[in-house]
């Protein structure tokens, strides 16, 4: 986040006003607790999670671990995914770091560089590993005869291989170490530390209620079995890896409900940049210091290119635009709310049962915000008319982009035709932005079909 450019101020009002519609459409009524809640806006389409029985299991918990894993800073209300702290690696370094009972310095010190070791052994163990990922995911022999990660890295990985051992061996000599020092607290400790990394963090075997299997490739979504509402199960069980469980309850039903159209009448929304101040984020149980360097998703329109990082953004300077514009966001069928729960790896109480920690050891996941509840919203599509101070830009920037074979548009996290290193979940032909020049009107089609798109976040802070 610290290149990250600063967001506009009209950027930043529209994603204000489409935070006043998350708020409403999470908590109804109701305003974030002070100092303990906060709201995050998500753009339309960039954080898909894919459900129903047309979709794999698997695939949807890929999803969901990677948005209930990535822990927010308090003061940006913009959701990222993977740019902090992973709350399932927060809590384990807190279990690294705490202190049971008074021992000697020297004990301590023997401990702690047990302690630093470990940590040194698992990144470099982290490194390895993703880079043999991709590998094993890059491999087209060990995809067609599906391999298992585990047994791919066998003949092709051996230095991550020989890193998890060295893993194994520095986290057994901080039990040892532990164990000998602290008595029987530490026991408490090694068991709670042993549900994190033996059994959520195993990657290769099933532990129910601990870790969940999850298809971290790309996945192609059977529009037949959708109109049929057929179940899919079609990944091979050598193709999974088991990551930390997140449930969503009741998240498969709603999105079969959304696929087969009933689930209620449909969605519209139309956003308030007259009413709002893009500097103020209380309401949303944010500082009005809030930071607003973010990634390039949260500018509201930019032409982009497959070939160039370069990009163009919509200036919204003058004095009508906030008048004249109107945003509106139709879905199909109503947005719903989901609770995320951890599994039984999680331990929330835990800065409570030991408040202590080793010497020189931080807290590195205080004040920090992870997920707790999610928006979701079903074939999301965009309609804007543009004040007509803003006509010349949107029509040169749109032509642009539709004329050039490597152009581009992102608009709203929408994004059309290629983009260099986009990251969104979805991309479409450039040609299917409309925009009508006599009107100064543009229609954007909705998100796919199977693929449930997540519009807020309501997030709960570590340690308040």
């Amino acid at each position: 986040m610290d290149g990250a450019p600063q967001i506009p101020v009209g950027d930043t009002l529209i994603w204000r006003a489409y935070g006043q519609v998350v708020k409403r459409l999470l908590l109804g009524p109701n305003d974030p607790k002070e100092g303990l809640d906060y709201v995050y806006v998500c753009p339309p389409t960039e954080h898909g999670l894919r459900g129903g029985r047309p979709i794999p299991d698997a695939v949807t918990n890929a999803n969901v671990y990677s948005v209930a894993d990535s822990l927010q800073r308090a003061d940006s209300p913009l959701f990222t995914m993977h740019t902090d702290l992973s709350y399932f690696e927060s809590l384990d370094n807190y279990l690294k770091a705490v202190t049971v009972k008074t021992i000697t310095q020297e004990q301590k010190a023997e401990i702690k560089q047990a302690i630093k070791e470990q940590m040194e052994a698992e990144e470099q163990r982290n490194i390895a590993k993703a880079s043999a990922l991709a590998a094993w995911k890059n491999d087209p022999d060990a995809q067609a005869n599906h391999r298992t990660f585990q047994d791919w890295a066998i003949d092709n990985a051996d230095s991550y291989l020989e890193l998890e051992e060295q893993v194994v061996l520095a986290s057994g000599q901080v039990d040892l170490l532990q164990s000998k020092y602290y008595g029987a607290l530490a026991g408490t400790l090694r068991e709670k530390k042993e549900k994190l990394e033996k059994l959520a963090a195993d990657t290769k075997n099933s532990n129910p209620g601990y870790n969940m299997p999850c298809f971290i490739r790309d996945y192609a979504i059977d529009e037949a079995a959708l109109d049929a509402d057929r179940r899919v199960e079609d990944i091979d069980g050598r193709d999974l890896v088991y990551q930390p469980l997140y449930t969503i309850d009741g998240y498969e039903s709603s999105c079969d409900s959304w696929i087969k159209g009933t689930a209620g009448d449909g969605t519209i929304v139309t956003l308030d940049l007259t009413s709002n101040r893009y500097d103020d984020w209380k309401e949303l149980g944010h500082s009005e210091s809030i930071s607003r360097r973010a990634n390039k998703f949260f500018f509201f329109f930019s032409k982009s290119s497959s070939t160039s990082t370069a990009e163009t953004h919509l200036n919204f300077n003058g004095s009508d635009w906030k008048q004249q514009t109107k945003i509106t966001l139709y879905m199909a069928g109503p947005t719903q709310v989901f609770n995320i729960t951890p599994g039984l790896w999680d331990d929330s109480g835990v800065r409570r049962t030991f408040p202590n920690l080793l010497e020189g050891e931080t807290d590195t996941a205080l004040g920090l915000v992870r997920v707790s509840k999610i928006l979701v919203g079903y074939e999301v599509s965009l309609k804007i008319r543009f004040a007509e101070s803003l006509k010349t830009q949107v029509r040169n920037m749109v032509s642009q982009a539709q004329s050039e074979s490597n152009g581009g548009l992102r608009i709203f996290g929408f994004q059309f035709g290629p983009d260099q290193a986009s990251g969104t979940s979805f991309t479409r032909d450039v040609n299917s932005v409309k925009y009508n020049e006599t009107t100064n009107e543009m229609s954007l089609p909705a998100s796919p079909r199977g693929c449930p798109v997540i519009l807020g976040i309501l997030g709960r802070k570590i340690g308040a």
